[in-house]
């Protein structure tokens, strides 16, 4: 890995701890200037909406991830279960539960599945 790609992915755990720790101003931004830095990733994006979502910013979030997230790279399921996330805790469950089961059935990125199969809600069975 090169010194520079070091730095970069330093950058992007420093973001994702400022978003998990309430930190949310930093976490901006960090994402804010990573997305400028790396155009092409989905990663910033991906840190912003997360930041976007402890903040309450739920709509930003989703809008984030499906205008900008989805450009870069329409078939991502990482992008996808972090839009079911949004969703979820939006109170958009049936949405929510559609991208989930997208992921998991698709079954093409691990860390989606698992974020996704963590957050689906269970269904339940109706009684006959």
């Amino acid at each position: 890995m090169s010194d520079d790609n070091s730095k970069l992915s330093l950058l992007m755990e420093a973001g994702f701890l400022a978003a998990a720790m309430g930190m949310t101003a930093k976490a901006i931004v960090i994402f804010s200037a990573l997305r400028l830095v790396r155009p092409d990733s989905e990663a910033p994006i991906l840190g912003l909406a997360l930041t976007f979502v402890n903040m309450g910013r739920f709509r930003d979030a989703a809008q984030l991830l499906s205008e900008e997230g989805f450009k870069k790279n329409p078939d991502s399921d990482l992008l996808r279960a972090m839009l079911g996330l949004t969703f979820q805790l939006a109170g958009r469950e049936n949405e929510a539960a559609k991208l989930f089961d997208a992921v998991i059935e698709a079954d093409r990125e691990p860390t989606a599945v698992k974020l996704a199969a963590n957050f689906r809600p269970t269904r339940q069975t109706q009684p006959a």
